[in-house]
């Protein structure tokens, strides 16, 4: 149970990075990302403290989950009480995915 619990690889980031990348690049045109995306091309997807791929991963993700929760939830107290609930994450993933795949334009 101790290993489960200090185990810092997150399985979820290693799934949606593809994803996320593409989100970013898309909502950045015209902006050089190279630096920022070549910090995740060695990365193990492990959230250590040094980690600076594993620090801009989770920005981003903080950042896009705003943006789909301010265009997607209209309420402000639905997307309080949604953002603390536990499936909060797998959801941000999921419209990631989507939103990924959609080739939507879009500013972060």
């Amino acid at each position: 149970m101790k290993t489960i619990q200090l185990d810092i690889l997150d399985i979820q980031a290693r799934e949606s990075l593809k994803d996320m990348l593409a989100c970013v690049k898309t909502g950045n045109k015209g902006r050089d990302l190279g630096k920022a995306i070549h910090l995740f091309d060695d990365w193990n997807f492990k959230f250590d403290v040094e980690s600076s791929a594993a620090s801009l991963f989770t920005v981003w993700e903080s950042k896009i989950g705003e943006y789909l929760h301010e265009t997607t939830i209209p309420s402000v107290d639905m997307r309080r009480s949604f953002g603390n609930h536990p499936a909060y994450a797998s959801s941000l993933f999921l419209q990631i995915r989507n939103w990924a795949k959609s080739k939507e334009t879009y500013e972060v």
